[in-house]
Formats: structure tokens, sequence, C-alpha cells
């Protein structure tokens, strides 16, 4: 089922983007109003500073209205506009390490120390952990909550949520494998930029 109509009717518009590609600003006007705020509270979770969640979300739309012509209106805009902003929160960081490291007086080198792209990755495999965790089926997700978020043992879950052991062993099996796959996508969207 998609939920397109109900959070984003013109998520895969493609004649609204068809007309953004045109050249249209009240298409480029309706994508902003729309995407604004989600894309501001994405970037606020990834860098937790409101000036430069605003300032990467200004620099989205900026670089979405000099591409418009590139579009492909039959993707949808969500991906792209995303992609957008994972691009820029990373130069923001590649360019606050660089910063960082020209402030730093030390004899230990940057790279020795966690920096700011190692907290912004973890920071958005925190998001795509949550989310997938959200996406479970509810007796997973409560297993995987009852160990995970609080440390309960397989024997102490089983009682509690009045199942077998082996169904608790089973739900924390497919729940760490659907965390791992997460893991390598996100390292590997990582290791793309």
């Amino acid at each position: 089922m998609r939920r397109t109509s109900e959070n984003n009717p013109h998520e895969g518009d493609p004649q609204l983007l068809e007309l953004l590609k045109q050249g249209d600003s009240l298409a480029f006007q309706t994508i902003y109003v729309q995407w604004r705020k989600p894309l501001f509270m994405f970037l606020y979770k990834l860098t937790l500073s409101e000036d430069d969640a605003d300032d990467i979300t200004q620099e989205v739309f900026i670089t979405l209205w000099e591409t418009r012509e590139r579009l492909d209106p039959g993707k949808g805009i969500k991906a792209y506009i995303y992609l957008l902003a994972r691009q820029s929160a990373y130069k923001l960081f590649r360019r606050q390490r660089v910063e960082e490291g020209y402030l730093a007086n030390s004899e230990f080198s940057f790279d020795e120390h966690i920096n700011s792209l190692d907290i912004i990755v973890a920071r958005e495999t925190e998001l795509l952990a949550e989310l997938a965790i959200s996406k479970m089926p509810e007796q997973r997700r409560r297993v995987y909550q009852l160990s995970y978020r609080e440390g309960l043992t397989n024997a102490e879950i089983a009682d509690q949520l009045n199942i077998p052991r082996e169904n608790v062993k089973h739900h924390l099996h497919e729940a760490r494998k659907q965390l791992k796959k997460l893991i390598a996508l996100s390292f590997l969207l990582f290791l793309m930029h």
C-alpha cells in the first residue's frame, strides 16, 4: 500500500516534477512547502544544530532548483532531496573536520580521534536502525526491545511475553539479521561519499 497520498501527496507525482523540471516556480514552491520541514528534521537529527540543519536545507533546495533539468520525474523527489541532504551534510562535516585539524595544537593526528564524519555516519546508522526496528513485526520488536534495551534474558522475555524460548531466539536472530543488512547498507552509502 502506498502512503504517498497520506503523507506526501506529490512525492510520486510525475506531473509536478515535470513542471519543476521545466522551471515552474509554483511546482518548486509546492515541493519546498511539502519537504522543508521533514528535511530540516532529518538534518537536525544528523547535525544536532538548528543553524547547520537550516543552512543545509536551504542549500538542498537551491541545488534542487539549479539542477532541476536533470530530474527524472518518474523516480520521485524524496530520494533525490535526501541524497542531496546527505551529501551536503557530509561536505559540512568534512569542512568542520579540516577546520578542527587546523585549530588543534596536539601532537596526535586528527585521524586518531573520532571525527565529525564518524559521528554523522553513526547518527545516520542509528536513525536507520530505529526505522528498521519500528518496521519489525510487533512481537519481534517487543522481543528485541526487551533484550537489547531492557537487558532481559531470553528466559525472562519468554516468561514475560508467555512464548516459548525458541520463539525468543528466532525473533532475536531475525532482528539481528535485519539490522546487520541495514548496517552494511549504511556502510556502503558512506563509502560512496
